[in-house]
């Protein structure tokens, strides 16, 4: 089911992130739409008309939607801000209210990273390539931060995004919550006290490492982690996963998952688990342990490097014989929600720029929403 939002830029400017719309609480039409306006005048027109046709050219030129007007757009209780352009997710956090609650919702596209500050509720168009509906990811790649300025009942939650840059805490970040996201790398300016406390990673890849700062603790569900460093005084658990080289002085409580890596250094409980090194099955207390020594006779294709192309599926005789204490699968495609990387919030899948202005001098800009199925 897609929704389709309308809107009536007045300013040139409103397709290169530099612009601002804002409708009331909108309400569904006839023809499931939603439409607001934004103020214009005549005397814009002749102005509109001057830039109208090196819009259009750069609407036409664009022969994906990877390549297309990225578009963010703001709901604040119900009133609905649009910000276009590379900036856009910039745009969207500045206007986003301190007192948190405010849902960010992203197209696919490139976007210029903004340093986040605030409880938002960040939801992107993907972590990668949609094969079925052919809706391109959302991508950040610069590095950025992230900051907790906010005391309030809310908190940061973040789905359907790939970050290529490092992500650095300058703060505690309590409760947040990532889903269905890449990440190069997660770090920290401060390796005591900058922590990130029940944070959650549900359908997560990790390429690189996350920091467990001292009083971090994480639980990762159906997720791959390549590795993890730091040391934290609390508990980390993983269900589900894939996971690396342990190195962070870490308590690790570990079940139906696949360790790959050949060290892990904290304390480690691990239950129904594979690993691959006979160090790393002694090192760890529990039950259930299944030792295999050779990538090959687990994953169809992965050998121990992470790459987007190589799959993290298990072959057809480990499937049916690395059984988890829940009757399934270990690893990421196990457990009661199977790895899978399609968000399950609604997602911007198409923005176009009207041709030519209204006769008082608007310009149409209409986004489509698809609902997650």
């Amino acid at each position: 089911m897609c929704y389709r939002l309308k809107q009536y830029a007045s300013s040139p400017n409103s397709c290169k992130g530099k612009g601002r719309h804002s409708s009331s609480m909108l309400h569904p039409l006839q023809n499931n739409a939603f439409q607001g306006t934004a103020g214009g005048t005549k005397t814009q027109e002749s102005n509109m008309k001057k830039v109208l046709l090196s819009l259009v050219a750069i609407t036409l030129a664009a022969i994906s939607y990877a390549q297309s007007t990225q578009v963010a757009t703001l709901n604040h209780e119900g009133a609905i801000s649009t910000f276009y352009g590379p900036e856009a997710l910039v745009d969207a956090v500045s206007h986003a209210s301190s007192s948190g609650g405010d849902v960010i919702t992203l197209s696919s596209g490139l976007f210029t990273a903004a340093q986040i500050n605030k409880a938002v509720t960040i939801r992107g168009a993907g972590m990668e390539m949609d094969a079925t509906t052919g809706i391109a990811p959302t991508i950040i790649n610069q590095d950025f931060n992230l900051r907790h300025d906010y005391n309030t009942g809310y908190r940061l939650t973040i789905e359907g995004v790939r970050f290529n840059g490092v992500i650095t805490t300058t703060t505690p970040i309590p409760s947040a919550t990532f889903i269905k996201c890449i990440f190069k790398a997660i770090t920290t300016s401060d390796s005591y006290y900058h922590s990130m406390p029940n944070a959650n990673f549900i359908h997560c890849i990790i390429t690189d490492s996350i920091f467990a700062a001292r009083e971090s603790s994480f639980s990762f569900h159906n997720c791959f982690v390549n590795k993890m460093v730091g040391g934290s005084s609390r508990v980390c658990n993983f269900e589900n996963c894939i996971i690396g080289n342990m190195t962070a002085d870490v308590p690790l409580a570990i079940k139906n998952s696949i360790i790959f890596g050949d060290q892990i250094v904290g304390t480690c409980a691990a239950y129904n688990s594979v690993v691959f090194y006979d160090a790393v099955a002694k090192h760890c207390q529990g039950t259930d342990i299944v030792n295999s020594f050779f990538l090959a006779n687990v994953f169809k294709e992965f050998r121990g490097t992470y790459d987007d192309n190589i799959s993290l599926t298990l072959t057809d005789e480990a499937a049916s014989i690395l059984i988890g204490s829940d009757f399934t699968q270990v690893g990421i495609y196990g457990g009661a929600y199977p790895f899978d990387p399609i968000p399950t919030n609604p997602r911007i899948v198409r923005c176009d720029v009207a041709k030519r202005s209204t006769a008082d001098g608007k310009l149409n800009v209409e986004v489509e929403v698809k609902k997650a199925e």
